[in-house]
């Protein structure tokens, strides 16, 4: 059975997986609006776009799970080479689906004209991949840092409590003592 902190890490990965390739999709309808020619379908560049970051979406998950097996936590630089080569990978990946997609829903163009802006592209989305990644393992270390220092405070806290039990019980023998040697005199200046 998953702890909650786990469940906690998972629901927030994917909360923020499913916020940011939405924001994505936006921000590219929004910019490529302005772009748009007259004659043109928003419709379709909705759907396209949105088929766009659903494939980002797809491909980001599937690195995460080869982030998790292949990084350890402690090795920034694994981090970013794997980062650059995953990255690398599934830009082109996503490049190739995305030009089939686009040869699928406009059949009456050639493939080779999607083949052509290939190189680009697929840099494009091995910047944006690359950029995920970023963000994933800076979210990642933070979270790790963060834990670390509440350690560390605890253990400080802890350290603290044992110091201070410590000292009261070098207290309590001497104030018995003092007590003692304050009754015998007591005792003492009563017998004269």
């Amino acid at each position: 059975m998953l702890s909650f902190e786990v469940k906690e890490k998972i629901f927030s990965f994917w909360v923020l997986q499913v916020i940011g390739w939405l924001s994505y999709w936006l921000l590219v309808c929004l910019t490529l609006l302005s772009l748009l020619p007259a004659d043109a379908s928003i419709s379709e560049l909705f759907r396209s776009k949105l088929m766009r970051a659903f494939l980002g979406f797809l491909l980001t998950g599937v690195m995460r799970l080869i982030y998790k097996r292949f990084v350890s936590p402690q090795s920034v630089g694994a981090a970013a080479a794997v980062s650059i080569i995953a990255s690398i990978i599934f830009g082109i990946i996503w490049e190739y689906s995305m030009s089939i997609f686009y040869w699928s829903i406009t059949p009456d163009r050639e493939f080779s004209v999607y083949y052509a802006a290939l190189p680009q592209n697929a840099l494009n989305y091995s910047i944006i991949l690359l950029g995920w990644s970023v963000l994933y393992f800076g979210i990642k270390f933070w979270r790790e840092w963060q834990i670390e220092r509440e350690n560390a405070l605890q253990s400080a806290t802890l350290a603290q409590q044992a110091q201070l039990e410590m000292l009261r019980y070098q207290i309590n023998p001497h104030f018995l003592f003092n007590a003692l040697n304050s009754i015998r005199a007591m005792v003492n200046e009563d017998q004269n």
